[in-house]
């Protein structure tokens, strides 16, 4: 569990959202994995100054403490099932949280816990139920090509689709590449899309969430997966792109060239990415996924 590259953009992008770091809490004691040259290309690649002296106050601990109390943190607590790491907060996230904690903390933040939680909607519901309303949850955790790191991967699905049901009107979902964290691609909802966002590549991908908090909901709500709530129970058949052999919803003549293109390089150990990103790390499909700058975006 950790603050690193792919973590860094995402607390910075938070804040461009507006996230508040005043009361911060950190789901697991989060290190930070940065030296000097990195904490300063990070802040000054998104348009922020930092200062030597502000550079070394960040790296001053191993812990993620000094990073959070330099982007506004008044308090940062964290929380964890054990107190190997001195959480500040003893709790195990399989079980509901006690009412003193609920609607306490501005921001949460979740770099690499919840996938080694059995009971994960408990765990995401305890996550959401710290915050106070128009709070932000920002989370970090495999999607793809990591299995044996913990209990489960995650799909876009189970964040925007549980997240709406449970109080959050601003949802926004990016997968990153773990080799390249500037590798960033903007998740549709499948609910917009009208079918399922599928991944099949070679590359280890993590999913990316940040959300505001617009409601407090008491109970939780366990939703029903978008496809068949909205479309295959209503009488239609949606958007389904994977293991069948019809072509995606993209350019029909972009879509041909590109399984030319696989046949032709299939003996070839991989594609460089610089040479084609998207295109290499199986995110072609442009209605599904986009391409973003982190750093801008």
């Amino acid at each position: 569990m950790g603050v690193g590259a792919t973590g860094g953009h995402l607390l910075l992008m938070a804040k461009r959202r507006g996230a508040d770091f005043q009361s911060t809490l950190m789901i697991g004691r989060q290190q930070h994995y940065m030296n000097k040259p990195f904490v300063q290309y990070l802040f000054e690649s998104h348009g922020q100054v930092i200062l030597d002296s502000d550079v070394d106050f960040i790296l001053g601990n191993e812990y993620s403490e000094n990073l959070l109390h330099f982007m506004g943190a008044s308090s940062v607590d964290s929380l964890d099932a054990s107190d190997y790491e001195q959480a500040t907060i003893i709790h195990d996230m399989n079980f509901p949280i006690g009412n003193n904690v609920k609607q306490k903390y501005t921001l949460v933040l979740d770099f690499g816990t919840l996938e080694h939680i059995f009971n994960a909607p408990i765990a995401l519901k305890n996550s959401i139920d710290l915050l106070k309303i128009g709070g932000f949850y920002i989370c970090c955790v495999p999607c793809n090509n990591f299995m044996g790191h913990g209990f489960y991967q995650f799909s876009p699905e189970f964040f925007y689709n549980f997240l709406s049901k449970n109080g959050f009107g601003e949802i926004e979902i990016f997968l990153s590449l773990y080799s390249d964290p500037m590798v960033f691609f903007r998740t549709t909802d499948p609910r917009i899309f009208g079918g399922r966002i599928e991944l099949v590549n070679d590359e280890t991908v993590m999913i990316n969430v940040i959300a505001k908090k617009a409601a407090h909901l008491s109970e939780i709500v366990f939703p029903i997966q978008s496809d068949y709530h909205d479309e295959i129970w209503q009488g239609r058949h949606p958007l389904r792109t994977a293991y069948t052999s019809s072509a995606p919803p993209v350019d029909p003549k972009l879509w041909e060239a590109m399984k030319i293109m696989k046949q032709l390089t299939a003996t070839l150990s991989k594609w460089p990415v610089t040479v084609a990103r998207s295109m290499a790390t199986g995110f072609e499909n442009g209605l599904q996924y986009q391409l973003i700058d982190p750093t801008k975006d």
